[in-house]
């Protein structure tokens, strides 16, 4: 009755330790590019934050396939979401795409997957409305919203230009330390979407198991 009843507090505490570990491993490497990485290539293209942030949406995307194969519940709102994440991945590759392949390509690219994805989530169309209303209820879409939030609408606002003037003024405007702002903040965001894949996968196996019961 005991191990039974302290269970879920228990886990509860080591996805808080893991998350928070996470989370720390990600400010030491933005922390590690300030003091190291100098020059024009401090929060650039080619910077280690860009890195860090393709390679959270890459992992994202492949635990949003994966949890469409366990659980075949989950597959269109997984097809979906794995598109949106592909899709930001590719524009966060957006100079690099237009420099060593064509300029526009990451504009092509990024509709090609869009279209891949509409026409998969379209095979199963009559699931996703059920779909959506089934994962709106899981702990999982509470960290989709956040991530949602911070890299699409607050690190989009707090990297504005006008903001950084009112609070340096021009004389004393340096555009690395609004860069570094905005950068440090949507890699935050990506890191919420990360912990949000990670929770969606773990529902879907559970989903899985209780359906095998």
């Amino acid at each position: 009755m005991f191990h039974g009843s302290s269970k879920p507090l228990y886990v509860v505490f080591i996805k808080i330790v893991l998350y928070s570990v996470f989370a720390t491993a990600i400010l030491l490497l933005f922390t590690m590019e300030a003091k190291y990485n100098h020059g024009p290539e401090l929060f650039g293209e080619e910077s280690w934050t860009e890195i860090a942030q393709y390679s959270i949406l890459g992992l994202s995307t492949l635990l949003l396939i994966l949890s469409g194969k366990k659980n075949s519940e989950d597959s269109v709102i997984a097809t979906l979401m794995a598109g949106m994440t592909t899709i930001a991945m590719i524009r966060e590759c957006d100079a690099l795409l237009d420099m060593d392949v064509f300029d526009g390509a990451w504009q092509a690219a990024a509709a090609i997957t869009a279209v891949c994805t509409f026409a998969l989530v379209y095979r199963k169309k009559d699931k996703l409305v059920p779909g959506i209303l089934s994962f709106m209820k899981r702990p999982s879409f509470g960290y989709f919203v956040c991530c949602f939030i911070t890299v699409f609408v607050y690190s989009r606002l707090f990297g504005r230009y006008g903001l950084w003037l009112d609070i340096v003024g021009q004389e004393r405007f340096v555009r690395t330390v609004k860069n570094a702002a905005e950068e440090g903040t949507e890699l935050f965001g990506y890191s919420v979407l990360f912990i949000a894949c990670v929770e969606f996968f773990l529902e879907s196996l559970l989903k899985k198991k209780d359906g095998g019961c």
